[in-house]
């Protein structure tokens, strides 16, 4: 009985040296896995293409926006317009140092008389309410609007008014006030559209 135990112990690890054996040689054939180095080259190459690919969307999301912005500017200014047309003495609303979920700087009484819906407000930026402001004693002749863009090299901006409702009357040959011996107000409610990423407009 010892000597078959001997015997079946001494064929068992031959059996397991030769399987052993196969099994390297059998390694040796099959494709080998990515190194470290090569795992971490096509990690960087991935990260490359994700931080690619992630700022052209950026850059389509701001000039959606911005576009935006401009259609709701050139909405505003129709509904000003009709408003205007509409009173007697012509004049366009009165701005309000406002903004907040029914104020808009004024614009809002575009929709209670009936020339808008709803006040268009900026798809992204806090407060919402596009800039507003008008004359600021009747009757309110001229007006001042904009919107500030997150593009400073639209297109939109090489065509627009450049003009600053914050210059008081007193210096009204000052270059780029809004219009000449014009006080507009309340206080608040003026803006500087010379400012690079401002596209503004007036009368």
């Amino acid at each position: 009985m010892i000597a078959i135990g001997f015997g079946l112990a001494k064929g068992l690890k031959y059996l397991m040296m030769d399987g052993m054996k196969l099994f390297s040689s059998g390694r040796r054939n099959v494709p080998q896995g990515f190194t470290v180095v090569e795992a971490m080259i096509a990690v960087g190459i991935i990260g490359i293409m994700a931080a690619i690919i992630m700022t052209a969307f950026n850059t389509a999301r701001i000039k959606a926006r911005d576009a935006h912005r401009v259609g709701d500017i050139k909405q505003i200014q129709s509904a000003l317009e009709l408003y205007f047309g509409s009173r007697v003495p012509q004049e366009y609303p009165p701005a309000s140092p406002l903004c907040d979920a029914t104020h808009a700087y004024g614009l809002e009484e575009l929709v209670r008389r009936g020339f808008m819906i709803a006040v268009p407000r900026d798809p992204s930026l806090v407060p919402d309410c596009y800039l507003y402001t008008a004359e600021e004693f009747p009757p309110r002749r001229v007006y001042h609007l904009g919107a500030i863009l997150e593009d400073n090299t639209h297109i939109a901006l090489k065509a627009d008014r450049n003009c600053n409702s914050r210059i008081a009357a007193s210096l009204a040959g000052t270059p780029h006030i809004c219009a000449a011996e014009t006080e507009y107000g309340p206080p608040g409610t003026q803006f500087d559209g010379t400012i690079g990423r401002i596209y503004d407009v007036a009368p």
